[in-house]
């Protein structure tokens, strides 16, 4: 276990998936052409990470106390001994794929997608999940969904004629089973399937 501030992703020896890294106030940490790692990133106040290209990706492997990721490239949320990270500071991301177990512990905005792959399960506890914008996308399926096990909620902003005209689809369940939702701009309400 080590500690590492830096500056730039690429120009130092980059933290490895049991390292904590930490990101200084105010500092914007460019990945650019690679994969970065960290077991918990600390982003103190008005720090950024910008995954410059869509090829470009951060794997988090324990806790992400966040601010916010920029750019193309994607947030990877994933622990290779199966359990849980946490998403313990508020957190803005561009893109973010979740992999098995993450619990919010704080609220977390996407602005572009939200991929939910590899058996996952994002429980919200009493924080929200906001797909922000009117082009926002989240995937999910029977065996990667949101988990509404508290007052948390999965908000898709922007549903009907000004924004989000087609069905949007809320891949919600519980602990133990998927209930997705659906909302079409002709009801304006959500049905359960």
């Amino acid at each position: 276990f080590r500690r590492v501030l830096f500056r730039s992703w690429n120009s130092l020896m980059p933290p490895g998936i049991i390292d904590t890294a930490i990101i200084g106030t105010g500092l914007t940490v460019n990945v650019n052409g690679a994969k970065a790692f960290a077991g918990t990133l600390i982003m103190n106040a008005g720090s950024t990470v910008n995954l410059t290209a869509g090829s470009d990706s951060l794997f988090v492997e324990t806790e992400l106390k966040g601010q916010t990721a920029t750019g193309n490239g994607v947030v990877v949320l994933k622990n290779s001994s199966g359990n849980a990270i946490n998403i313990s500071s508020a957190f803005t991301a561009s893109n973010v794929n979740v992999q098995q177990k993450v619990s919010l512990l704080s609220p977390l905005t996407i602005n572009n997608t939200l991929n939910l792959t590899n058996n996952a399960r994002l429980s919200l506890n009493a924080n929200n999940v906001v797909l922000a914008g009117s082009t926002s996308t989240i995937s999910g399926d029977a065996s990667n969904y949101v988990v509404t096990n508290g007052t948390g909620s999965l908000v898709i902003q922007n549903i009907g004629t000004t924004g989000r005209t087609a069905a949007v689809q809320f891949p919600v369940g519980t602990n133990t089973s998927y209930n997705p939702a659906r909302s079409e701009e002709h009801t304006s309400e959500l049905q359960s399937h």
